[in-house]
């Protein structure tokens, strides 16, 4: 009961036999926080909604995602030496 009394919160769980220490985490578990990837994504549809409701692109997403995706990776292998 006391387990499920921490549910939907955000924390570290940890299980140690009782002849050992237990090191525990300094920083704040955090679950909720979307990663690079699924923000960058995000974020190129709203794009993709703006450009298509504008009539500046017509397609799936899928089509405008790569597009754009291999322009942002072009745009960053030219900063390389």
């Amino acid at each position: 009961m006391i387990i499920m009394g921490f549910r939907n919160t955000e924390g570290w769980v940890a299980f140690s036999p009782n002849d050992s220490e237990l090191e525990l985490p300094e920083e704040n578990a955090e679950i909720d926080e979307k990663s690079a990837s699924e923000r960058l994504r995000n974020v190129l549809f709203v794009w993709y909604k703006q450009e298509t409701e504008g009539g500046k692109f017509v397609g799936l997403f899928e089509t405008f995602r790569k597009i754009k995706m291999e322009q942002l990776i072009e745009g960053v292998k030219k900063k390389l030496k």
